[in-house]
């Protein structure tokens, strides 16, 4: 592949923009930016890394195969990372409670290094989960927390609403009344800015008996992978074998020569303005049917100055077909 150097095309042996996209699709998260609609899902991608000759490792691939619901291979790539808090939430989700337990009291040193305390968040939902009242309590008041307002709070250095905190603990205090002494209540005055009175009209509320109310709390206190069926590895694989992940496995493949040509292409279009020659990058740039992907290869072609750069011209090109213009869509301004 060619790279481009004040304004000449150069050669560097062995170099290739395919790392480049095969670790796009690899760094990805669902779980941190859900996709738009058109975008490829998490099993597709896995399925088209399983095209990619590079050298993956569990660690690197763990995020994607937690959003592919794999939870057995995104446990091995977090215990690589020793990423204790993610250890913990996949084993939550495979059922391994107590496992998941010793991960979030576990403050050896791991990725995180920034982490000294257990999580007591997620200890305190599993707690719930798991109706374990003595544990719950217990956690509860261990909670690091710094108090924002009555709503927010931060908690394991994470700003979060207090609701879902409160509500878990009043289902709990009615379950086992008294049980808060009044050392509990000035804490909850303390962190959660609620007086004693304010407490007891807090609980009194008939809610925190109904059953569904409760089903409802326990779902929302799992954490997101645990709301979902584990699959294996080879299922995820087979549901992303699309004909979409094809095509975009065999373009990547291919993606130093179809990024020359683009180049060529609108490098030509730039002195003669001949339409053809936008159709011939348009099709280029369309073997990477998704958006992420296009854009980088977008700007490997905008990106070299060796042809005269229209104002419009951007706009030019995302205007010469309907795909262009759903792959980018307009600035906002």
């Amino acid at each position: 592949m060619r790279i481009w150097n004040r304004g000449k095309a150069e050669s560097i042996k062995g170099f290739s923009i395919a790392p480049s996209l095969w670790a796009s699709l690899a760094n990805r998260s669902d779980l941190r930016c859900p996709p738009a609609p058109g975008d490829l899902t998490p099993e597709e991608r896995l399925h088209i890394l399983s095209y990619s000759d590079l050298p993956w490792t569990a660690a690197q691939l763990a995020t994607l195969h937690l959003d592919c619901s794999c939870f057995a291979e995104a446990y091995q790539g977090y215990s690589e990372a020793r990423h204790h808090r993610k250890m913990g939430d996949t084993a939550w989700a495979m059922g391994r409670l107590d496992l998941a337990e010793s991960h979030y009291r576990d403050t050896s040193p791991g990725q995180q290094s920034y982490r000294k305390v257990p999580d007591g968040d997620r200890l305190v939902r599993l707690d719930f989960i798991r109706d374990d009242r003595d544990a719950f309590f217990r956690d509860f008041q261990a909670l690091p927390i710094a108090p924002d307002s009555r709503d927010w709070a931060w908690i394991n250095g994470r700003e979060v609403s207090t609701r879902p905190y409160l509500e878990m603990l009043a289902v709990m205090e009615r379950r086992c009344p008294g049980v808060i002494e009044d050392e509990f209540l000035a804490d909850l005055e303390e962190y959660f800015l609620l007086s004693p009175d304010d407490w007891l009209d807090y609980r009194a509320d008939p809610r925190f008996d109904d059953p569904d109310f409760v089903a409802e709390l326990r779902f929302s206190c799992l954490p997101i992978p645990c709301r979902r069926p584990m699959v294996s590895r080879e299922e995820a694989l087979a549901r992303g074998a699309t004909p979409r992940a094809l095509s975009l496995a065999k373009a990547i493949l291919d993606s130093d020569r179809l990024v020359d040509e683009a180049q060529d292409a609108l490098e030509r279009y730039a002195k003669s303005g001949a339409v053809e020659e936008l159709d011939l990058w348009s099709d280029r740039i369309l073997c990477f049917a998704d958006r992420e992907l296009a854009f980088e290869i977008l700007f490997r072609t905008l990106g070299h100055g060796s042809y005269r750069a229209e104002p419009d011209l951007m706009e030019r090109l995302r205007n010469h077909r309907p795909e262009l213009r759903e792959l980018f869509p307009a600035a906002k301004h």
